[in-house]
């Protein structure tokens, strides 16, 4: 058993650290989507104002019901709804476009954080073993201001919509894990 929560535990902390490096994940960006685009790098930063607002509106909402539904069919579907969300921001073609499906993404990867720490209630029975994986969560969050920004930095060689693309991937395999 202890194998099995070390496990769960390793996999809460990795998928923090790439939901949380999506909040990041557009500065890098800016430019190159103005460009294709058309549009001034300021109003492209609109699409990280909208993933912030849903992502905190996501918070208040996907606590309570992961208490009705269950925590782990919450992180589960809201991996899966990040599958799509993220997708759907590489498929943008307009700043409008853009801040919708940011928005939307922002709202679906909220379902993480508040669950996750409840999660490590249920599965960790000692209170050393959950203090230790909600800081690792923690730090993992923290982290993700750096790395989401690298994983954009070299990701956009390819091109912008690829940063998403990959995320979308990420999502699918952490799911599936």
């Amino acid at each position: 058993m202890a194998q099995h929560s070390t496990l769960a535990g390793f996999l809460l902390v990795v998928t923090g650290i790439f939901i949380a490096c999506n909040i990041y994940s557009l500065i890098p960006l800016y430019h190159v989507i103005g460009d294709e685009f058309s549009i001034p790098a300021q109003q492209v930063a609109s699409g990280s104002f909208s993933f912030t607002f849903c992502y905190a509106v996501g918070l208040l909402f996907f606590g309570t019901v992961a208490e009705r539904i269950g925590l782990k069919r919450v992180i589960v579907s809201g991996l899966g709804f990040a599958v799509a969300t993220s997708f759907l921001v590489s498929l943008s073609t307009n700043s409008l476009t853009l801040i919708i499906f940011r928005g939307l993404q922002g709202f679906t990867l909220a379902s993480f954080a508040p669950v996750s720490f409840n999660y490590c209630f249920h599965i960790f029975s000692q209170q050393r073993r959950r203090t230790f994986w909600i800081a690792c969560i923690n730090v993992g969050f923290l982290c993700a201001g750096i790395i989401g920004q690298l994983i954009s930095s070299k990701l956009m060689s390819q091109a912008w919509q690829f940063v998403y693309i990959s995320y979308s991937i990420i999502y699918l395999f952490l799911g599936i894990t």
